[in-house]
């Protein structure tokens, strides 16, 4: 599931299996908020934010490939 956060702060939350997510508790002012999908990335974006209002933001994540380091299989006789 995607993990969505504020950049800097403890704040965060899962998106449900629409990607629909709500992060409640926001510190007021210029925040960056990510979104991340392992296999997809991240991607990130400024919201201002207001004491008693909400915000929406909305993120396309895309498919990428992961590296991962090559696997050494030693078999001792």
């Amino acid at each position: 599931r995607d993990r969505v956060y504020v950049s800097g702060t403890r704040v965060g939350t899962l998106a449900n299996q629409e990607g629909r997510y709500v992060i409640q508790q926001v510190p007021v002012g210029e925040r960056e908020v990510f979104a991340l999908l392992i296999g997809h990335g991240s991607q990130g974006g400024m919201v201002s934010v207001t004491e008693g209002e909400s915000v929406e933001v909305d993120f396309q994540l895309r498919a990428t490939a992961i590296g991962l380091d090559p696997l050494v299989v030693r078999v001792a006789y």
